[in-house]
């Protein structure tokens, strides 16, 4: 009984998409009548047994719209390391000549990157994503055969390689890029001068090389290579082939299999692909990467009276290890799974015309394929009006594997060079800064001009793509730059980079902290320190929402002369058990005592937990103090009054009009509850002080007068308050209704307890 046909949904009045790039063999003459096709779709699914309606499903993500400012009749997707969608499709965009697009992977924010036209060809045969974050694309069409590369962002587009006719053309295959780096394609040819080729070049156009020329012995080449686990390059041509990546080496390792599409190594090491077989139609094939267990696992049924004539796609694996493909057939194709015994075949629809290339398996657990969208003549009868009219610009689907294993994503998650953005949060990552050492005040800067993002306040903090800069302020104030990437992932992650720096400098500090918890101490590298470089390499368990965060400071001498600093920094997925933080959080039971005001205070910043700041109002931000040696005070006294220390804080205004608050910080290293306890307390010597308690910039306790403008001096709080790592009490005196720094010495005290 056969069981390979699609579960369309939609009427089948038309006739799928064939021509010679999609069908490896010919067809015979079909009937084309309504009639025909409805006797054929009453054979098919009567012939379509219940224990084949497959439990995975096929769901439409985008409908796209063609020509003159969309795609249509896309081609393979892939996604990027930014975890979009990329895609090119032989028609539409504004010379109608093709284009290369992107798309989110629910299928929204469709961007044209691209319309193909001169010098960069048209038809485009493939586009894959370089270790670089370019994307690399193909083209073989009336304008000549080109290796383009354009950006992410659509930036960029450049000819690599313009091939002449006599060297060959791309079919249905694309380049593919070695662990050298270097880029590897076939280029196919007719036999008057070659068979076709093997060739390799940069990534920057350079090097082009031709590695083999294919003889007839060879046979003709008739898929792209790929790179297997043992570093060989693997294709298929008279049969399943090896090569080194030096063109030597030419083994072929099975000629038992007519192989018709380009390989796939699977998670067990073996090959898989398609083939003709020798009873009619096509099927799937195994072959191990030292020429044994050649076989065929499964042998789509021949075609019936009715066309349903198999064209099979190149195979990709799922996260459930089953393998996957499309077909087309004579009516609309469809998606086909099974085991890798070749037992388990199911078929469903992707919901639309002509799935005309293969799958691509994404982190996220998904397939992602595409549909042609187009009905093309067979036999030379083009199609009926009837199917004309059901004809679309193509869709990119998604499929949903059934009964997979729980899915941990392979691969990475964010590379700080390559997903470097010019819009805040893109790839998710952030750029801002810290002022002094303090991990919990992350200020987001600004993207000022070309690849640069600045503090126009502090300008000597800036963040490219490769390197951090930090600002200072003659010895007195130091402002970290910070790169923070912000998970959308959970589970273990592996973080792998490093910081460096030359030695023209007094050198920088450097550190790595995950959601406030240092996991790589901060080290002095450069001149003050004892090299110049600081690696990391670390697991890590995080959840949708955790920061990390990539720091450097101005170093021991708070200048920013000579503090450019180099970072790299790669996260990806990981089984690895998670790395011990550097300094383990302290294990608390209730009553212990987290913070005391008094008891902890210290002429260092940061010290157990305890910063000292002043502020100009609620619409400016906190400003470090500067110890004068017993006590926090505004830099180089400018401000009168204004004073912090162990019992009292002070603050200060100018001719009544400007107030500045004395505020005293907290940040906790601690997550659960705690038990705040304390008060203000003034004099009636002055006009009065205004006292409040923030915590993360939510008041919680409401500024009060105190003093001899308020009902009572004294304002005492007791509450109770749930924190994380990070979470910042501030603890505010402000200069009162009259605005002076008279008299307004105010006593405080706070005792913070595990709850």
């Amino acid at each position: 009984m056969y069981t390979h046909y699609s579960l369309a949904t939609t009427p089948i009045s038309a006739l799928a998409e064939q021509n010679d790039c999609s069908r490896r063999r010919s067809g015979r003459k079909k009937c084309y009548g309504r009639r025909c096709l409805i006797v054929g779709a009453m054979f098919f699914f009567a012939l379509l047994p219940p224990s084949h309606i497959a439990a995975q499903t096929a769901t439409t993500i985008r409908n796209l719209t063609g020509a003159p400012s969309g795609s249509s009749r896309p081609r393979k997707i892939i996604e990027g390391r930014d975890r979009n969608l990329y895609g090119v499709s032989a028609t539409g965009g504004l010379f109608d000549k093709g284009t290369v697009f992107k798309l989110d992977r629910d299928g929204a924010n469709y961007q044209l990157l691209l319309s193909l036209n001169l010098p960069l060809g048209d038809q485009p045969t493939g586009l894959i994503e370089g270790s670089d974050g370019v994307l690399y694309g193909t083209t073989s069409g009336f304008s000549g055969t080109m290796l383009y590369r354009i950006n992410r962002d659509g930036s960029g587009a450049s000819v690599l390689r313009s091939f002449s006719f006599a060297e060959g053309y791309f079919y249905l295959s694309c380049v593919t890029q070695g662990s050298d780096g270097a880029l590897y394609g076939i280029l196919f040819n007719n036999g008057a001068v070659t068979y076709g080729t093997l060739f390799k070049i940069n990534r920057d156009g350079s090097g082009y090389t031709v590695l083999l020329n294919f003889t007839s012995a060879m046979g003709f080449p008739r898929s792209g290579v790929i790179e297997g686990k043992d570093g060989l390059l693997y294709g298929v041509a008279k049969g399943v082939y090896s090569v080194r990546k030096d063109g030597t080496g030419f083994t072929t390792l099975t000629t038992a299999i007519n192989a018709i599409g380009t390989v796939l190594q699977g998670s067990d090491g073996a090959l898989y692909g398609l083939a003709s077989v020798p009873a009619g139609g096509e099927g799937v094939f195994t072959v191990k990467t030292d020429g044994s267990g050649a076989n065929i696992i499964y042998a789509f049924p021949p075609p019936t009276p009715f066309g349903q004539d198999l064209s099979l796609q190149d195979l990709v694996e799922g996260p459930d290890g089953k393998l996957y493909g499309t077909y087309l057939d004579d009516y609309y194709g469809g998606v086909f799974v099974l085991q890798k015994d070749g037992s388990g075949i199911k078929q469903f629809s992707p919901g639309d015309i002509a799935p005309f290339s293969g799958l691509f398996a994404a982190d996220d657990g998904y397939l992602y394929g595409t549909t042609d969208g187009h009905f093309m003549p067979l036999n030379g009868i083009p199609p009926s009006p009837d199917s004309l009219r059901l004809q679309t610009p193509g869709t990119v689907f998604r499929v949903t594997p059934a009964s997979a294993a729980p899915f941990v994503p392979s691969g990475i998650l964010a590379d700080a060079v390559a997903d470097f953005s010019s819009i805040a949060g893109a790839n998710h990552w952030s750029y801002g800064d810290f002022e002094q050492f303090t991990p919990t005040i992350f200020n987001e800067i600004y993207y000022l001009y070309s690849g640069t993002w600045s503090n126009p306040n502090i300008p000597s903090v800036t963040i490219t793509a490769q390197s951090l800069h930090p600002g200072a302020n003659n010895g007195q104030y130091s402002v970290a730059a910070v790169r923070r990437w912000t998970s959308n992932y959970d589970g273990t992650v592996n973080v792998l980079g490093s910081f460096q720096i030359g030695h023209d400098g007094d050198g920088v500090g450097v550190s790595v902290l995950v959601d406030g918890v240092l996991m790589i101490p901060r080290t002095i590298i450069g001149n003050s320190g004892t090299t110049a470089s600081q690696t990391f390499n670390f697991n890590q368990t995080v959840h949708t929402g955790s920061k990390i965060d990539f720091v450097v400071d101005p170093g021991p001498a708070l200048d920013y002369y000579g503090d450019m600093t180099s970072l790299t920094a790669v996260i990806s997925t990981t089984n690895a058990a998670p790395t011990p933080p550097a300094v383990p959080p302290p294990q608390y039971k209730s009553g212990d005592v987290l913070a005391d005001s008094f008891q902890d205070f210290s002429l260092f910043q940061g010290a157990k937990g305890w910063w000292y700041f002043d502020n100009f109002g609620p619409d400016t931000s906190l400003s470090t103090l500067v110890s004068n040696g017993s006590s926090w005070a505004g830099f180089l006294g400018s401000y009168d009054g204004l004073l912090i220390d162990a019992r009292t804080q002070h603050p200060s205004a100018t001719n009544g009009i400007i107030q500045i608050s004395a505020v005293r910080s907290w940040v906790s290293t601690y997550e659960g509850t705690v038990h705040v306890v304390g008060s203000f307390q003034i004099g009636h010597d002055g006009d009065g002080v205004g006292v409040q308690i923030q915590v993360d910039r939510a008041v919680v306790v409401p500024r009060m007068i105190i003093g001899n403008s308020g009902i009572t001096s004294i304002l005492t709080f007791d509450f109770v308050q749930a924190v994380h790592v990070g979470t910042r009490f501030d603890f505010w005196v402000d200069p009162g209704p009259a605005r002076d720094y008279n008299g307004d010495s105010t006593q405080f005290a706070a005792v913070i307890k595990v709850q």
